[in-house]
Order: C-alpha cells, then structure tokens, then sequence
C-alpha cells in the first residue's frame, strides 16, 4: 500500500505527522502549520488545507476530552486553543490568496484571529460569574509564579485588580497582532523551503511592498492613538486603534526587512533571505538591548520606503 502511494505521496505523509506530532508541543502549536503547508508542493493545496483541519480537530479533541465538564474549563480551553486555531485558518487563507500582494494576505491571514477574540470577548462579557471565574483562575496562577520571587501576602487586594485589569488590556491588545506575527515567521520558512531554489526568489523577498495608502492607516491610527491621551476616548476605540497601530507597525516592519535585505544583497550577493532572517533573529534574541534597536529600525525603515526610494 505504501509502495502505491507513491514518492510525492510520500513525502506529503511524511509531513503529515511532522505536523500532527508538533501540535502536541507548545512551541510546535506555533510551527505545526508550517510542514502542512508544505503538503501543497506535493499534491496540492486542497490536500494542504485538509491537513491542517484534520490536524487542528485532532488537537481539538484531544483538549476538550482532558477537561473537566463545566463552562470554566470549557472557557479555558476555547482561550488555549486561540493559536492553533486562528493560525490553522490563517494557514488556509495563505493557500486559497496565492497570486494576491504579500500585504494583502497578511492583512487578510490576521482576521480570523480578529474574530476569535472578539467573539470570545463578548461571550465572556455577557456571563459576569464565568468572567470573574476565568480571571480567578489566572489570578492564582500567577499568584503562584510570583510567590517563587516575592511575599504576595503583603500584595493588596488594588494591585491584583490593577493587575488583572492591565492583564486584560494586554490580551485585548496584543494577542491579534501576536497571531500576525507568527504569520509572517511562519509563512516567510513555508515560502523559503519551497520557492528558495527558484529563479527570482531572492529578488522577490527584497522587493516587498505594501499598498502606499497603508502609511496613512498607519499615522492616522498612531495619531488618533496618541490623541486618546489627551481628549476622552472609548477604551474599546483605544483597543481598537491599538491593534490597527501595532499590526501595521509589524507589516512596515516586513517591508524594513526587505529594504535591509535588498541593500545587503546589493553590496553581498552570497546572503540569502534566510540568512538575514536568522541573523536578526539572533540578535534580537541573544544580545541585550539590540532588540529595542530592531524593533524600532525595521518599522521605520519600512515606513521611510513610501516616502524615498531606498531600492535603486
């Protein structure tokens, strides 16, 4: 039977399980996609696609079978499965844009992750006792973990509503752009093993682009964001400008990694896409403080390219 299946067959099986047996980790909830997508090179990305879903339904069961029969589990377990979910749906949409602008897709990959969160915010603001349940929870969790530093008896009972409160506010805001992120990390690997022996892919990651209106989304958001510190604004409109800013922040940030790529090809034609990408993950990770620097030079540089042609 397998020897029927045939080479591409294969391999795409063989990707199959590396898929399945990396959704069984946390760091893999992250990678899982990327050898599904892979599937696609093989035999297609319907098959591609239905990988992903078998995969995301086995993980699926496997985490409501563990819990425990009430709305507080099942809450939690919906809110452990936001990663693997949105980037499950956001793997599909990559598939089903092929031919689309890169920022297209991006922008279009980080909706599923826009709904999934806000449906479940609303479910859990319309049920008071399972909201103050679920924050219960992650109280005396990080009660527990901070308990291993510092006496949290002689913390007050203002500091955890503080806390819990800036908890919120930082899944609120945080937690699409996050998913964009993961995105562009995945995506960038899934396109780099499968198009890095073709002609022109290497031309292709530094010459990335963004809609020219999109800098105008972008400062428009920023200054609106900026101007809620000053005039009275919706905390909902603030979490919403937020997320605009900070998902627009990490495209301009793409588009800064291309600029860069592109002047560094220019003057090394040796250094690949892959190379620069883990470079900079290097730095950022290892070498204090330059993180800061990366974080800020990417964006800006992007952002510059609309205004000045830094690619001739």
């Amino acid at each position: 039977m397998i020897r029927a299946i045939g080479d591409e067959g294969k391999k795409a099986l063989l990707l199959f399980f590396l898929g399945f047996i990396l959704s069984f980790f946390s760091l893999g909830e992250v990678l899982f996609i990327i050898p599904l997508l892979l599937i696609r090179k093989y035999i297609g990305r319907a098959y591609s696609a239905l990988s992903i879903a078998v995969v995301l339904l086995a993980l699926c069961i496997r985490r409501f079978v563990g819990s425990a029969d009430s709305s507080l589990s099942i809450a939690l377990t919906i809110f452990n499965l936001y990663i693997p979910c949105t980037l499950s749906a956001s793997g599909i949409i990559w598939l089903y844009t092929e031919g689309w602008r890169g920022g297209r897709r991006l922008l279009l990959s980080v909706l599923p992750a826009a709904i999934f969160l806000t449906s479940f915010s609303l479910y859990m603001a319309s049920d008071t006792a399972l909201l103050e349940s679920f924050l219960g929870f992650y109280r005396i969790a990080f009660e527990g973990m901070l308990s291993l530093v510092l006496d949290t008896g002689a913390l007050t009972e203002e500091f955890w509503t503080f806390f819990m409160e800036v908890l919120v506010l930082f899944v609120l805001g945080f937690f699409v752009p996050l998913i964009l992120f993961f995105v562009c990390v995945d995506v960038f690997l899934y396109e780099y093993i499968s198009h890095s022996k073709e002609d022109g892919f290497e031309k292709r990651a530094a010459s990335a682009e963004l809609d020219s209106a999109m800098i105008w989304v972008f400062i428009i958001s920023l200054a609106l964001l900026l101007l809620g510190r000053l005039i009275s604004m919706s905390w909902v409109m603030t979490i919403v400008l937020f997320n605009c800013t900070v998902i627009l922040a990490i495209l301009y940030s793409v588009i800064g990694f291309s600029v860069l790529f592109y002047q560094i090809r220019k003057r090394s034609i040796r250094m690949r896409s892959i190379s620069f990408f883990l470079l900079i993950a290097l730095l950022t990770i290892v070498v204090p403080g330059i993180n800061i620097i990366i974080i800020s030079v990417l964006p800006i540089t992007g952002m510059i390219e609309n205004f000045f042609e830094l690619r001739r």
